[in-house]
């Protein structure tokens, strides 16, 4: 079963790993936007809720 983390959390990660200055910031950035487009996936997954 999946860990429950909280919005707060979710933020602070993603946070943290932009902030992260070990890494090159085109990794960084290639990290960023592969989050955002499974962000963007499960969004549109989402039931809508409009009647």
């Amino acid at each position: 079963m999946a860990q429950r983390i909280t919005s707060q959390q979710l933020l602070e990660t993603i946070r943290a790993f932009y902030s992260d200055t070990s890494r090159p910031r085109e990794e960084t950035r290639a990290g960023l936007e592969e989050a955002q487009e499974e962000i963007e996936l499960l969004l549109n997954a989402l039931p809508s809720d409009e009647g």
